[in-house]
Parts: structure tokens; C-alpha cells; sequence
């Protein structure tokens, strides 16, 4: 049995997460992270 099996990746989670350290909103750059990092 793989070490895996039976354990539930909690995506939704794992997702938000991602995005609240990168500053983004929803998944969407936020203007002002874009002026910040100077794409705009």
C-alpha cells in the first residue's frame, strides 16, 4: 500500500494559503502588489 493511500489533500486549503503569501486576492494580483513588484 503506498504511503499516500487513504490521506486527503486538502487543495482548497493548500490554494488560499498560496495565495495569501504571494498577496494575491482570489488568485488575482492585486493592483497594488503589481506597482509594488514594479509591473506597472
Amino acid at each position: 500500500m503506498p504511503g499516500s493511500m487513504g490521506q486527503v489533500c486538502e487543495l482548497d486549503l493548500m490554494l488560499e494559503e498560496y495565495y495569501t503569501a504571494r498577496g494575491w486576492v482570489n488568485g488575482v494580483v492585486p493592483e497594488a502588489k503589481l506597482k509594488e513588484l514594479e509591473i506597472i
